[in-house]
């Protein structure tokens, strides 16, 4: 069943290159996890990264608004410190 996000299609290829992206950490991280339990999880942590990813996209399309770089300097101070 094809995946929407308002309207747009997410193409599977998406999600499943971010599970290969994220496989190697994640089996490192839940080594003891049942594998097929992991994989399910993989696959859902995936879309959730996919889908967010996405959101932005399409916000930052559709605001179209300029951003000071005080805001943007202001932010990444923020996300660095904590």
């Amino acid at each position: 069943m094809p995946l929407f996000i308002n309207q747009e299609k997410v193409d599977s290829k998406l999600i499943i290159e971010e599970m290969e992206r994220m496989r190697s950490e994640h089996e490192k991280a839940f080594p003891g996890m049942d594998a097929e339990a992991r994989e399910q999880q993989l696959l859902e942590w995936a879309k959730e990264n996919i889908f967010e990813r996405i959101l932005i996209r399409q916000y930052a399309e559709k605001d179209k608004r300029p951003i000071p770089r005080e805001e943007i300097e202001k932010a990444y101070k923020k996300k660095k410190a904590g």
